[in-house]
Formats: C-alpha cells, sequence, structure tokens
C-alpha cells in the first residue's frame, strides 16, 4: 500500500497477511472520499499478531493481521510528489 501527502510517500508492506478486510459502504460518497484518512491505529490481536485498521471519513475501513515482525516501511523519495 501507498501513502503520501504532496511533500512525502511512503510504501508499506505487510508480510504473511493472516487476515484482510475491506469494510464497504454503499453509496456515491464512499467512491469520492475514500482516500481521505480519518483515523488509523496498530495494536497487538495477541502475542504473536499485530492488526492494522484504517477508517476513512467516508465510512469505508481497511483491516489486515499480520506476525508482529511483518511490517515493512519505506520511504520513497524527498522530492514533492506529483497531484
Amino acid at each position: 500500500m501507498t501513502v503520501s501527502n504532496k511533500k512525502e510517500g511512503y510504501e508499506i508492506t505487510f508480510r504473511g497477511v493472516k487476515k484482510f478486510e475491506i469494510g464497504e459502504v454503499e453509496s456515491v460518497q464512499a467512491d469520492k472520499d475514500m482516500d481521505i484518512w480519518g483515523y488509523s491505529e496498530i495494536l497487538s490481536a495477541d502475542e504473536k499478531t499485530l492488526s492494522f485498521e484504517v477508517l476513512f471519513s467516508s465510512g469505508m475501513s481497511f483491516y489486515v493481521a499480520f506476525p508482529n515482525r511483518g511490517l515493512k516501511i519505506r520511504k520513497l523519495n524527498s522530492e514533492p510528489l506529483q497531484p
């Protein structure tokens, strides 16, 4: 997954995914606003598993569970990104 603003971007990779869910909202507004990242958190699901969840302003959600060492974050570049 790639996340960015106009100044910087990051590539987030989950390895060994145990569970993946996308909570969808049935509305026209959902398509327009999905990229507005409202809230996110990384939590410990159990001793060996972490979970990452993002809630979008449209009501959509993104959930992934992965092993404790299964997260990799890489900065894409330091130059401004194109819109």
